[in-house]
């Protein structure tokens, strides 16, 4: 395939995937979800997450219960200083 066609496929898929990731809900959103990775389509719904929840817990996700940090400031608080944090978010649980 030559690169100019791949270009143009890659921004295709990436704008079905912002027009997906508008239209469902949060608790819709997986991006544990291998597909999006493999088709590079991820990044709208990190995007849709760092605007709406940059805190979010995926209760539901294909590859099990997470948090998902999205916010580069927090991430990098969290990361320097993880006990400003609550324990629950440090273990995986919502209570």
């Amino acid at each position: 395939m030559e690169w100019q066609q791949y270009e143009l496929e890659r921004e295709q898929r990436l704008a079905n995937a912002r027009d997906h990731a508008a239209s469902i809900s949060l608790e819709e959103i997986d991006v544990g979800h291998w597909d999006l990775m493999r088709d590079d389509t991820i990044w709208p719904y990190f995007e849709r997450l760092r605007r709406e929840e940059p805190v979010y817990y995926h209760k539901d996700s294909i590859v099990g219960p997470f948090w998902s940090v999205t916010n580069y400031e927090l991430i990098r608080r969290l990361t320097l200083m993880p006990s400003n944090f609550p324990q629950n978010l440090l273990s995986g649980s919502t209570k």
